[in-house]
Order: structure tokens, then C-alpha cells, then sequence
């Protein structure tokens, strides 16, 4: 499990030269998982860098996209995780703070690794060696 390559958006700023590196990473294939992060407008764009029968996992929302059937893989596993409204981030910050003195929620992410350390992250959590690892980009 892990991640062979990641594409940084701030070395390959244009979309054809993304596919293009996609496809030169993955013996032209497409990728096999693709994660968005950013706003429904990605969508459509990291949907043609998948290959078929790829996984795609869309986190959040916001922006409208139109997306181009034809460009799609035919088959495919999307996921779609929805954020929740600005409302619910200040009732989190509160809920935390309400309770800081009765969980040591400091302690609960008790590590911190480099997105090239995924594997060791994951494994580290598997052994409950962490409790919940923070990935950095």
C-alpha cells in the first residue's frame, strides 16, 4: 500500500501535461486512485486521469463542474466525502475546547510523517503504536 508517485500540482501546472504525466507514470494506463481535495471543480479533470476500473475519492465540496461522460473511465469506484458547512467547523473548535480539560486530545495524534511515509504511518496505527498519525504534504 502507498502511493508510487504523487503529482504536484505547483511543478505541473497545466492539465495536459498532468494526463501526460499520469500516463507516463503508469505505463499509460491511468491512475489507479486519485484523491481530490480541493472543490467539485477538480473533478472532471482528475476523473480523466483515472484508469478504468480505478478508484476515485472525492473529499469536500463547493464549485459547480459539468462533467464530460465520454472522458471517464467506463468502469470505476467513486467516493464522494461532503464537508460540512462553516457552522460545524466552529462547533468542533468549541466541542474541543469544552472538553480539553477531560481528553487529552494532544495526545490523540501522537505522530506526524511525511506523505512518503504513508506505509509506515498506516502500519504504525495497525500495531496501535499511534493512535492517529498526521500525514504531511
Amino acid at each position: 500500500m502507498g502511493a508510487d508517485a504523487v503529482l504536484n500540482l505547483e511543478e505541473v501546472t497545466e492539465e495536459k501535461q498532468r494526463r501526460q504525466w499520469v500516463k507516463d507514470h503508469t505505463d499509460g494506463r491511468g491512475a489507479d486512485v486519485v484523491v481530490q481535495v480541493a472543490n467539485n471543480m477538480a473533478v472532471p479533470e482528475g476523473l480523466t486521469l483515472l484508469r478504468d476500473g480505478g478508484r476515485y475519492l472525492n473529499i469536500g465540496a463547493g464549485g459547480k463542474a459539468n462533467i464530460a461522460v465520454e472522458k471517464i473511465p467506463q468502469e470505476m469506484l467513486f467516493i464522494t466525502i461532503r464537508s460540512g458547512e462553516p457552522r460545524h467547523w466552529l462547533q468542533a473548535i468549541d466541542f474541543l475546547a469544552s472538553l480539553k480539560n477531560t481528553f487529552p486530545f494532544e495526545e490523540m495524534i501522537n505522530k506526524s510523517y511525511k506523505l512518503d511515509q504513508i506505509n509506515e504511518a498506516m502500519e504504525a496505527m495497525a500495531s496501535y503504536s499511534v493512535v492517529k498519525a498526521a500525514i504531511n504534504f
